[in-house]
């Protein structure tokens, strides 16, 4: 409490600065939400010249934040994205635009930018309405995320949602949260799909609570949004600080080609043989009501529950929280068609 701090920073632009500090060929770059984009002194982060900085043209759009990628400078606006590259003028930046690759996409929300490897993902918004997740690999951008993401999405504000990257048991995964909805979407560039993440709390189901990530040797940390708590992420914990980590898979609505009643005599779990139980139901009215939970034991040579009644439309609910890993592949139903 008794520390004070002092800045000999000559002509360091000191207000109004967007999130981002860049090193990049030895200069220290800042940006601005007019476009600025400052850099100090060649080697030397003290030193900044009023003159040396280059601005953001492409667009009339405020600038919202700026990040390095590959050779880049990348200065992200509110429905544009530009590119600056080393020239090695002088005086003023030494950076020029690289004229070829502005984006039409800008970003959303600054806090869901994150730099994974050598792709940039983000949450990004352009001239028309409605925000979106976006891959920038290389220089070429892609939308990874769909239809039922970008339905969330909109109904979201992005001054509420933060992002992190974790690379993990083999898996590239962008987390996403939406504080304000309560929801943690997470994107898995290994098998290019969206899944969710929860926190139990209290007995309290909500978004993931972890949002700062850093790596420590070999270990992965995440901290508490709200309490400062530093976890360890460890695939080989199945456990969330001594609670149960519930794990629901729910397959999609399917009517196996016709609208005819159909009959279920059985639905078989196949994956990994382990010491647990899980819990199976069944939906006939498109999410609306549930059957009743019934035990499935995962350990037998056949993980099956039988005499599941019949139906025209039909989704899954498969519930598992003991300590143990859990790996599945697929259902398998027998199904005899009715009458119509």
């Amino acid at each position: 409490t008794s520390a004070t701090a002092t800045s000999a920073l000559s002509f360091f632009p000191t207000t109004g600065l967007v999130p981002g500090v860049v090193f990049l060929d030895a200069y220290v770059f800042v940006g601005t939400p007019a476009g600025r984009v400052y850099n100090c002194n060649v080697g030397n982060p003290i030193i900044w010249n009023p003159i040396d900085y280059i601005t953001a043209e492409a667009e009339s759009d405020n600038s919202v934040g700026i990040v390095k990628h590959l050779n880049y400078i990348l200065d992200y606006g509110q429905w544009s994205t530009e590119f600056f590259y080393d020239a090695g003028v002088s005086p003023g930046s030494p950076f020029l635009p690289y004229q070829n690759s502005v984006l039409q996409f800008g970003a959303g929300s600054e806090d869901s930018l994150v730099q994974m490897d050598n792709t940039l993902v983000w949450v990004s918004t352009g001239h028309q309405k409605g925000f979106q997740v976006m891959a920038l690999s290389g220089l070429t951008p892609q939308v990874v995320s769909n239809q039922y993401i970008e339905r969330i999405l909109n109904n979201a504000n992005p001054e509420m949602a933060y992002a992190f990257s974790i690379k993990i048991s083999g898996h590239s995964l962008y987390v996403l949260t939406l504080r304000d909805l309560g929801y943690t979407l997470v994107y898995d560039f290994a098998q290019s799909g969206w899944t969710y993440w929860s926190t139990t709390e209290n007995n309290v189901e909500g978004y993931f609570r972890g949002q700062f990530y850093t790596k420590f040797g070999t270990t992965d940390l995440l901290q508490h949004d709200s309490n400062g708590t530093i976890y360890k992420f460890d695939p080989n914990t199945y456990q969330d600080y001594g609670n149960p980590i519930q794990v629901l898979c729910r397959t999609p609505l399917v009517d196996f080609g016709t609208n005819d009643r159909k009959f279920f005599s059985q639905c078989q779990i196949i994956g990994d043989k382990v010491d647990s139980y899980a819990l199976l139901r069944y939906t006939n009215n498109d999410y609306a009501s549930f059957s009743a939970w019934q035990n499935v034991n995962l350990n037998t040579s056949k993980s099956q529950v039988n005499r599941l009644g019949q139906g025209r439309r039909r989704a899954f609910d498969l519930l598992h929280t003991d300590n143990v890993p859990l790996r599945l592949e697929y259902f398998e139903v027998d199904v005899e068609s009715g009458d119509t």
